[in-house]
């Protein structure tokens, strides 16, 4: 993995990609942002891509946002 690139407005992070798995090189993107209360990170749903050709959905838990200490 090579991150590519990195842009942060207000609410969401978005970020870019270069992965390499199974001899397959593509780029990806992934936000990161907030959904009601927890964090959602969405990857892929690229036109074409061949790692995420539709976009995989992660909710964090709501008692997992803030790290242990």
């Amino acid at each position: 993995m090579h991150l590519d690139g990195v842009y942060v407005d207000e609410r969401l992070v978005y970020c870019s990609m270069t992965m390499t798995a199974k001899r397959i090189t593509d780029n990806v993107r992934y936000i990161i942002g907030l959904k009601g209360n927890s964090y959602v990170i969405i990857v892929g749903g690229n036109v074409g891509s061949k790692l995420f050709p539709k976009e995989v959905v992660i909710n964090l838990p709501q008692d997992r946002r803030e790290p242990s200490h």
